[in-house]
């Protein structure tokens, strides 16, 4: 019944969090020169690709806005998207395309279903695609997904007369944002050095730490494996903590290396007396922020590490719902529900047997 109770829950937590609009501040080139200021639905690259939803304030009615029918669209100090045409094998599309660097070769990127695309343009050529589609390659009975590879001979044609980045482009096997926007920038300094090369690129940080102290309660519902003894039962106790949350934004804009430490106290009877034992609580996990608006839902997953006296370490895979609230700009509230699992495969709970839930309450400053 528990395992039931926390699949329903985690499909309410990605249902709201996928209706749910992300709306940020941003504007809309109607044409190059008209321009529409006022908030953009923020969403992964393979929707923005197709359309741009729009609105002038928080009470307006969305607009909905197709590639054919704008010149682009842009979130303030981030992503700019352009209306472009491009050639495929079902014939001319127009889509969204990202626009990374505008120079004397423009460099663009989106991303569909399956694949990540970048293509190259110059105001006298056509736009046309520089990498090959992911595929799926076997080797030796093992299948592998090969990385974004570069079409060399179209990237070199496109940056011709260089022989100091030829020995550079010959080089390169994969690719992604970084390492083309470099290219691209040099090639323009040396042919252009007294024109503007513009990246549009969002500058963001490599990393950043969130300190996040917390408070809250948990229940261990089957602890033997913890004390090696037949526990029959425990009782709610509190428990305290910091957790971190490392913001890799190059990787992922909403995803978080979580860690930290929850001290604990495990109580609960065992045969015919009552028990209790200080332990400790190690979480390594992944976590997921659906959106960027001031309340949005969370997710975590991975492993917590538990410590106790008669067990000095002992892994569960662990799943971790809940909502973040902005307080200010460096704060924000959150409140979470936490669940340990038994599970052979480290993904679903084996036998309905929960370890331990936990309900926390947590405040975290962006340092």
């Amino acid at each position: 019944m528990r395992k039931i109770y926390l699949i329903i829950f985690l499909l309410l937590v990605l249902r709201s969090a996928y209706s749910q609009a992300d709306f940020v501040p941003g504007f809309v080139q109607v044409t190059k020169q008209d321009t529409l200021f006022g908030l953009i639905d923020y969403r992964v690259d393979r929707y923005n690709v197709h359309e741009c939803r729009f609105k002038r304030n928080e009470k307006d009615t969305v607009h909905v806005f197709l590639p054919a029918q704008i010149y682009g669209y842009r979130f303030t100090n981030s992503k700019y998207y352009v209306s472009r045409n491009l050639k495929t094998n079902g014939g001319i599309e127009t889509l969204f395309l990202e626009y990374l660097v505008e120079g004397v070769v423009d460099l663009y990127y989106y991303r569909d279903q399956t694949n990540n695309h970048y293509l190259v343009g110059k105001h006298d050529m056509p736009i046309t695609e520089i990498s090959f589609p992911n595929e799926i390659i076997q080797k030796d009975g093992i299948k592998y997904e090969r990385i974004v590879m570069i079409n060399r001979n179209v990237l070199k044609f496109y940056l011709p007369d260089c022989p100091e980045l030829s020995s550079e482009i010959d080089e390169m096997y994969g690719t992604n944002h970084k390492q083309l926007i470099q290219l691209v920038h040099k090639y323009h300094d040396i042919k252009c050095p007294d024109d503007m090369c513009i990246i549009y690129q969002k500058k963001m940080p490599k990393f950043r730490i969130d300190i996040q102290p917390v408070v809250g309660y948990t229940n261990f519902n089957t602890i033997g494996v913890l004390f090696q003894v037949d526990r029959k039962s425990t009782d709610y106790s509190m428990q305290y903590g910091v957790l971190s949350y490392i913001w890799l934004p190059l990787e992922n804009e909403r995803l978080f290396l979580k860690t930290g430490f929850i001290l604990n106290r495990i109580k609960g009877y065992s045969q015919d007396h009552y028990m209790v034992e200080n332990g400790v609580k190690v979480p390594l996990q992944l976590h997921y922020q659906f959106l960027k608006t001031n309340v949005t839902p969370v997710i975590s997953a991975g492993v917590n590490i538990y410590s106790t006296p008669d067990m000095p370490f002992y892994v569960f895979p662990d799943l971790n719902m809940g909502v973040n609230a902005k307080i200010t700009d460096k704060l924000y509230a959150s409140l979470s529900f936490d669940f340990d699992y038994y599970s052979e495969l480290f993904i679903i709970p084996k036998d309905s047997r929960i370890v331990s839930h936990s309900v926390n309450l947590g405040i975290a400053i962006k340092l």
